[in-house]
């Protein structure tokens, strides 16, 4: 079956698009206006899954592209890059960044709902915020 006009017009805008985009180093605005469509026409052409797959395709070259140097600096000594990628593709292999949160010197950390303490005396609270290191519990005191 042979294609409409408005059917042609749109498969060439949307290889216009491609293009632009690959042009405009993948910003969606700079393409759309290159071609002069909107961002809204962009995103409802994205209901066509061949067109959808080709745009995934071209920002997944940016990746690549990424991946590439990252790899590069690696190989350079670059110690940030090292480090990026051990902590992104390293986990397995025990390159995970944890955080330790604990409490006032080391102890456990206080986790007795503030809300409940608005019985308490201004001494009181005071006394747990020093306790503590809760600097809300001794703001809320010497609101008392």
């Amino acid at each position: 079956m042979a294609l409409t006009k408005v059917q042609k017009d749109r498969a060439k805008k949307r290889v216009q698009f491609l293009t632009a985009l690959e042009a405009s180093a993948n910003n969606i605005s700079l393409a759309c206006e290159k071609i002069g469509v909107s961002r809204q026409w962009y995103y409802s052409q994205l209901d066509d899954r061949d067109f959808e797959m080709k745009v995934d395709h071209q920002f997944e070259k940016d990746v690549d592209f990424a991946e590439t140097a990252l790899k590069r600096n690696i190989r350079n000594g670059d110690t940030t890059a090292i480090i990026f990628f051990l902590k992104t593709r390293g986990k397995k292999r025990g390159y995970v960044e944890r955080i330790e949160q604990t409490g006032v010197n080391g102890g456990p950390i206080d986790t007795r709902n503030i809300n409940a303490n608005y019985d308490m005396s201004k001494e009181q609270l005071l006394e747990l915020a020093d306790a503590t290191g809760n600097e809300a519990l001794r703001i809320m005191a010497n609101g008392k």
